[in-house]
């Protein structure tokens, strides 16, 4: 068994997991899943995409596992209703997102989280998108930016941390994008309010956004909690 890891209380952590691996640690990958899982992977149209899978949901029952202090295929991993993944009589969170070639993995104590993760270089067009799934007050927000290039990146820092806040609460797409606005204050901080409730009814949530890079692309990676984090610990996992 590797070494234990720790979660802090208040610690929130990241780990991203490069997805593009060698034939030999995608085969150890797939021996780390569950029936279930393997069967899933056998599923996906294309190998690219059934390694992408496998990598990414390996790195999370090997991090749950370290955490635990169990093998990875020992993780008990169940769904809520609408499918956010969780594990019984534990009272870490986490949840996981990807992207082309690297994924996100957060995980918190006695809270819920979500997180998402998104390459800059995506090709859209950000007025179009807010205009179909964001809130006025967010389209004017993106507006004021002057080039294609910077409303593109403030898209995404939106959408990045919007998909965070679904994840977060697990409805997933049962819940609207506009159903709840985010805006940022005078000192940078990202606030998310939901339309049409009054001041009393507003949750509070801590929404945490970086943009780094990964590979040789940049990337936006969003996570949102309960509360503020004490510390945000930032890591690349390191397959053996």
């Amino acid at each position: 068994m590797d070494d234990k890891l720790e979660l802090l209380d208040g610690q929130l952590a990241l780990w991203l997991v490069p997805l593009v691996q060698e034939d030999d640690c995608v085969r150890q990958c797939y021996r780390d899943l569950v029936a279930a899982e393997q069967a899933r992977a056998k599923r996906f149209s294309t190998e690219i995409l059934s390694s992408k899978y496998i990598v990414a949901h390996a790195a999370l029952r090997q991090i749950l596992s370290r955490y635990f202090d169990v093998s990875p295929s020992a993780v008990d991993i169940a769904v809520q209703p609408f499918g956010k993944p969780y594990c019984p009589d534990q009272n870490i969170m986490f949840n996981l997102s990807h992207c082309k070639k690297w994924a996100v993995i957060g995980l918190i104590r006695d809270q819920e989280i979500g997180v998402d993760i998104e390459e800059m270089s995506r090709k859209i067009n950000p007025l179009e998108l807010t205009q179909r799934f964001f809130t006025a007050a967010e389209l004017e927000w993106l507006m004021g930016f002057c080039s294609e290039r910077e409303q593109r990146e403030a898209f995404l820092q939106l959408w990045t941390i919007k998909e965070a806040v679904l994840k977060y609460t697990g409805m997933g797409l049962s819940q609207e994008l506009s159903s709840f606005e985010v805006t940022r204050d005078v000192s940078g901080h990202w606030l998310m309010s939901v339309v049409g409730a009054s001041a009393d009814e507003q949750p509070t949530l801590h929404i945490f956004s970086q943009e780094r890079l990964l590979g040789d692309d940049f990337h936006i990676l969003s996570a949102v909690v309960t509360n503020t984090p004490a510390e945000v610990d930032l890591r690349e996992w390191e397959f053996c």
